[in-house]
């Protein structure tokens, strides 16, 4: 049997439904969220639905609130993305072509 191929998603979509997720399981509303985190109930909208993208600052604050630890959600953002680091040759072609730039700029 053929298997299909992993299907992941945008990491901000995965943030966004972590925090929407865990929101809901704890039985917050977007209000009750913004006024723990200090953030307004639009910002904790647009970023649940994917609307805004946080800040390092901002995810920190709203993991505290919801329970989450910061390296657990990066964890599973990683897993549900399929993050994967570029090979070493996709990196040698990006430095050298950033170079070329660099040297016709002067």
């Amino acid at each position: 049997m053929a298997q299909s191929p992993k299907t992941t998603i945008a990491p901000l979509d995965s943030l966004r439904a972590i925090i929407r997720d865990k929101r809901k399981g704890l039985e917050l509303t977007q209000e009750q969220l913004s006024f723990l985190t200090g953030y307004d109930r639009t910002y904790i909208n647009r970023v649940e639905r994917g609307k805004r993208n946080p800040s390092f600052t901002a995810i920190l604050n709203i993991c505290s609130v919801l329970r989450l630890t910061p390296s657990a959600t990066m964890r599973a953002i990683e897993a549900e993305a399929g993050f994967e680091f570029i090979s070493e040759q996709q990196l040698a072609i990006g430095l050298l072509k950033r170079k070329r730039v660099a040297k016709f700029k002067r």
